[in-house]
């Protein structure tokens, strides 16, 4: 199952000199826009765990990009709330990686979940 956020990723390093009700905001939006991007996308909960999530990021600006962020907490803690996912620990969530790119056509995030294969 995959799905789209149209939003840009705000580094920590962004995050940390702000205040408090910043980053609570922030949290929030990140949420709000993953429950959008799920229910587009008409996913439905998770029957066969573990799982694995793969992040991949684009930003349309050539510029130096953190690939950590606000996300790698909200999206899965929206997607348990949302049902999606019955827990984001280990025993349900296994792996999440991460790739980027610059130059890309638009800001986006877009999250893949499939079943987990240690061996693999």
């Amino acid at each position: 199952m995959t799905f789209t956020i149209p939003k840009i990723a705000v580094s920590w390093n962004t995050l940390k000199a702000k205040s408090h009700w910043y980053y609570t905001n922030a949290m929030r939006d990140w949420k709000q826009a993953t429950w959008v991007a799920v229910r587009q996308a008409k996913l439905k909960p998770i029957k066969q765990y573990p799982v694995q999530m793969h992040v991949h990021a684009t930003w349309k600006a050539h510029r130096r990009h953190d690939i950590d962020s606000l996300y790698l907490k909200a999206i899965p803690d929206c997607l348990v709330d949302m049902k999606i996912l019955v827990d984001d620990d280990l025993t349900h969530l296994a792996s999440v990686t991460y790739t980027g790119e610059t130059g890309a056509k638009e800001d986006t995030l877009t999250i893949t979940i499939t079943h987990y294969d240690p061996s693999s």
